[in-house]
């Protein structure tokens, strides 16, 4: 029963008016009866309204949290999701990552075969890397990285014949990192001569000192 009804039937009840000088006592009394049972009337359609009320009232705080612990739930959802999936996305890269490194560094074994790994062998083995590495699934730069790792790994390996390979090292692992930049640079026709000549003496100096003894 709508809220508007009930009002309009409690007004209803109390426009009731009688005029009971002209009864009998019978009316009278009928009349009592009358007026009592409208006032019980009253009384009940007023607790039915309230019942009502208090109804409706607890059903909206019903819907409003149910309603919210389904956006909760679903949020929770959305996020455990949402890292499933990053989680997945992350396994696969690595896997990519992986497999490109052990296939350019079988490639870079191959063309180093039992020779000694020279300044020009190196710089040939870059240049390969950088090509190989381009043309894989990996991006950005996790390419530059795969390439450092690779000859890194390389030059630990105690078949692979390396002169001062302790500073060779050092070279690949602070000065390589921009090399590859110059040479990317290079390759793309935008050059930094100043730049350039940095890393070329920071290069030479390196490999001059380090293989030497390969003149």
């Amino acid at each position: 029963m709508s809220k508007e009804l009930v009002n309009s039937i409690t007004t209803s009840t109390e426009d009731v008016n009688f005029d009971t000088s002209s009864f009998e006592p019978s009316q009278k009394i009928e009349q009592q009866e009358v007026q009592k049972a409208t006032e019980e009337i009253k009384q009940e359609v007023q607790k039915a309204t309230e019942e009502i009320i208090q109804e409706t009232q607890e059903t909206k705080e019903e819907i409003i949290q149910e309603t919210q612990e389904t956006k909760e739930e679903i949020i929770q959802e959305a996020q455990e999701t949402t890292e499933e999936i990053k989680q997945e996305t992350d396994k696969l890269i690595d896997l990519v990552k992986e497999e490109a490194l052990n296939l350019l560094k079988d490639k870079l074994l191959s063309e180093i075969g039992s020779k000694e790994v020279d300044k020009q062998l190196l710089m040939k083995l870059l240049v390969i890397g950088m090509e190989t590495i381009e043309k894989s699934q990996v991006k950005g730069k996790d390419q530059k990285k795969i390439v450092i790792d690779t000859l890194i790994q390389i030059i630990k390996l105690p078949n692979v014949k390396v002169p001062q390979e302790e500073r060779l090292l050092l070279f690949l692992e602070n000065d390589l990192d921009d090399i590859i930049d110059l040479v990317i640079d290079a390759s793309k026709g935008k050059i930094n001569i100043n730049k350039a000549e940095k890393h070329a003496v920071s290069l030479l100096k390196c490999l001059f000192t380090c293989l030497k003894k390969n003149d």
